[in-house]
């Protein structure tokens, strides 16, 4: 289960790394769209610094992680720092640029709470952990802003302000727990039931391999009892342990006894039945 929780936290660096790529162009674009600006294509600004730093450490952590020989345990708890770096990074992105004078403070959700959602799921880990890292990953916006005031981008008023508008995603934090708790519960399900089903596919080959020996000791018996039966002598008693040649020699001297018999003539009624008697002896063994 910690391995496939690797695994997960792998492909989710991955996607992070497309999405820092991927989300800045399209809020630019989007930007200068809506507010009709002018800018060149080529100009870097500090939000490209922090997209780029994202991309780079999600690339390193999607190499780090998918090497086999890594501790999943270890892997784990780096893909919690890797949340926490990337909501200080979003928090900064979010407000770096400057606001205006008078916007109200209003509480809303932001992607940092979607954040420590998704990776609540994706890579469960310990309740204590699991909120540890999900307080510091949602403080990280409350720090942006905070960042931001004391650069002189926004005035937003006391530092209780900047809790009061991200205090959802602290309540999201405590949906975090649950999330990591049933997916954590039902990846010991999944695993119980995979050593199961080994173990009964085990025991199916057994049995397979005992009822395989049982036909194979039947047939040997069945062959014995065959040889067992094999000739018959002219009183009709079982003669055991005979070749095949040695009955075919029996055959033979039987019938030629009755041919001498019924060729000499003889009329009394003792050699008759010898003759009789020998014939049908004979015709037994052919059978």
């Amino acid at each position: 289960m910690l391995r496939e929780a690797s695994r997960r936290l792998s492909i989710a660096s991955l996607l992070g790394a497309a999405l820092w790529t991927i989300g800045p162009i399209l809020g630019g674009v989007t930007f200068s769209v809506t507010h009709r600006l002018r800018s060149n294509w080529y100009e870097v600004h500090a939000r490209d610094v922090i997209a780029a730093g994202g991309v780079l450490v999600s690339l390193a952590l999607f190499f780090y992680a998918r090497r086999r020989d890594r501790d999943p345990r270890f892997i784990l708890d780096l893909g919690l720092g890797y949340m926490v770096l990337m909501a200080f990074a979003m928090g900064n992105l979010f407000h770096w640029e400057p606001v205006p004078h008078g916007v109200p403070v209003t509480p809303m959700i932001s992607w940092i709470g979607a954040l420590v959602l998704v990776f609540a799921a994706m890579v469960p880990s310990t309740p204590g952990k699991t909120l540890v890292a999900g307080l510091i990953a949602a403080t990280m916006n409350p720090i942006g802003m905070l960042i931001a005031r004391s650069r002189g981008m926004w005035d937003f008023g006391s530092t209780t302000s900047a809790f009061f508008m991200h205090y959802p995603d602290y309540v999201l934090v405590g949906f975090s727990l649950a999330i990591s708790h049933v997916f954590t519960r039902l990846g010991e399900q999944v695993t119980s039931a995979r050593e199961m089903g080994s173990s009964g596919a085990g025991l199916s080959g057994q049995e397979a391999g005992g009822s395989a020996a049982g036909h194979a000791g039947g047939r040997a018996r069945a062959g014995r009892h065959r040889s067992a039966r094999v000739g018959r002598g002219a009183g009709g008693s079982v003669v055991e342990g005979e070749s095949p040649g040695l009955i075919d020699q029996r055959v033979a001297s039987l019938h030629s006894s009755a041919a001498r018999s019924i060729s000499a003539g003889t009329s009394s009624a003792s050699s008759q039945r010898s003759s009789t008697s020998s014939l049908a002896a004979a015709l037994n063994l052919a059978r």
